[in-house]
């Protein structure tokens, strides 16, 4: 008789976790709870469980059980997609870009038949909740047309910046890569990252992977899988026209390709040339930071050339040959690597923007203990990771960056950092570091500093100047 209340407790357990994070929403034949989310400190932890469902009712309990995490996501969205379309209304392109044009930048990359089924599957089960056929911002609603925009939001908005770096071998205090990752969007959007900050984990057999991401985003973002590859996505702006639409039909989703990358392949070369090959054309210049136990570095994927170059697309480690470049902009630091947002391998186009030139100093200036015998452990990858060069700005050499939101004028024009047709007097969109991840793969530990909402920070200054780091449960290990 004393084991009956032991018994009675997990039922109970159970049935309180079904209604709390169960996705429910209707009959079906699959698995009714493939999907959990649970709100932790500053982040909500999601897990995909595909043991027993198919990839679209896994897009349609997703959207189900988001809806009951958090009612005002579709508002949320549908302001940061307002906020991100703003600045690109306002960007030096005749004629002005409209969320039409945007929405026809979506379809054609979708169209592919590259797009893997798999994941146009989980995107159209999300459709069938976020179902409206009015694109109107402000409403609150999140229509089909705005969900997909958002899933493709780098390959066709490009709010990103970022940067990442690594120690490894002789130069890791343990030996194995420690690795450190920030994203930075445009601050404008701090408030509504603030509340869509995920760790999602995709649990699907050999090919479970997990992502530091944006709640309901289904691509890689800063994604790894357990085989101890990591692999991130960084802008690499050199002013080349976006494709046509027509141009658009050959070309793919190179978010959603990272993810593939990182389900199917177990080694950072398989990875590396997977999103490398010169078979895969992709609607944006961008590098992807890859890393495992022993080595990091970022491909250069330069797609789309500026005229006179061919581009060389490769991956730039600690060893590689650089550009001729000034004293302060070369590396030479073996057993550590860095990447902002420009290429610097011979043959790829380098931009001398002060914004990447600025932090390279830092990270080179950082990582200079290294030639001297010194290693870098989590603390120090932490500093490195966190350093805001005192004023948060990235032209001031700020790795760690929180330059305030502009609340955009009416008057002015804004470019994301070089577009044809700009005439340098435009200003430039001030970015926030919204996630700063750190990782050591010999045991494959995680730390975290999350942009938080306004309404949390005392210190009157936002965003704020300084990382706060917290250890993040590793949900596939």
């Amino acid at each position: 008789m004393k084991r009956k209340p032991t018994l009675i407790l997990p039922v109970l357990v159970a049935t309180i976790s079904a209604i709390v994070i169960g996705c429910g929403g209707g009959s079906s034949s699959h698995s009714s709870n493939p999907v959990t989310i649970q709100k932790a400190n500053g982040y909500y932890n999601v897990t995909l469980d595909y043991a027993n469902t198919t990839h679209r009712e896994m897009g349609r309990q997703l959207a189900l059980a988001i809806n009951n995490a958090m009612p005002d996501y579709a508002k949320t969205v549908d302001e940061a997609l307002a906020i991100q379309m703003a600045y690109l209304e306002l960007a030096p392109i005749q004629p002005p870009l409209k969320f039409e044009d945007i929405v026809k930048r979506a379809k054609a990359l979708y169209d592919n038949p590259a797009f893997y089924r798999d994941y146009k599957d989980e995107i159209e089960g999300m459709q069938t909740v976020f179902n409206s056929d009015v694109d109107k911002f402000g409403d609150g609603i999140l229509s089909k047309n705005e969900l997909l925009v958002f899933q493709l939001f780098p390959d066709v908005m490009r709010p990103y910046s970022c940067s990442a770096s690594a120690a490894f071998g002789n130069a890791s205090a343990s030996g194995k890569t420690i690795l450190g990752r920030n994203l930075d969007w445009v601050s404008d959007l701090d408030e509504s990252a603030a509340k869509l900050h995920s760790l999602t984990a995709f649990k699907n057999g050999s090919k479970t992977v997990a992502n530091f991401g944006i709640l309901g985003q289904l691509a890689g973002v800063s994604i790894f899988n357990t085989s101890r590859v990591f692999g991130a996505i960084l802008d690499a702006d050199l002013g080349v026209p976006y494709p046509t639409t027509a141009e658009l039909a050959s070309r793919r989703s190179y978010i959603f390709d990272l993810r593939y990358a990182l389900e199917n392949f177990s080694t950072l070369n398989g990875v590396s040339n997977f999103m490398g090959d010169s078979n895969h054309l992709y609607a944006y210049n961008h590098l992807v930071f890859v890393a495992d136990q022993t080595s990091a570095g970022a491909l250069e994927n330069q797609v789309n050339n500026p005229t006179g170059f061919t581009g060389n697309r490769r991956l730039r480690t600690d060893t590689s040959t650089l550009q001729p470049l000034p004293g302060d902009q070369t590396w030479g630091i073996l057993g550590a690597f860095a990447t902002v947002n420009d290429y610097r391998l011979v043959g790829n186009f380098f931009t001398d923007q002060r914004y990447n030139t600025s932090r390279w100093t830092s990270y080179k200036s950082k990582y200079a203990g290294v030639l001297t015998g010194q290693k870098v452990d989590v603390n120090t990858m932490k500093a490195i990771a966190g350093y805001p060069a005192g004023t948060g700005e990235m032209d001031q050499g700020a790795i760690f960056v929180s330059e305030p939101p502009k609340l955009i004028s009416p008057n002015a024009t804004y470019i994301p950092y070089s577009v044809p047709g700009a005439t340098g007097n435009e200003e430039v969109p001030p970015y926030t570091t919204i996630q700063s991840i750190i990782v050591d793969m010999a045991t494959m530990e995680f730390w975290a500093h999350f942009v938080p909402p306004k309404s949390s920070v005392t210190s009157g200054v936002y965003p704020p100047r300084e990382a706060t780091y917290q250890k993040i449960p590793n949900p596939i290990y």
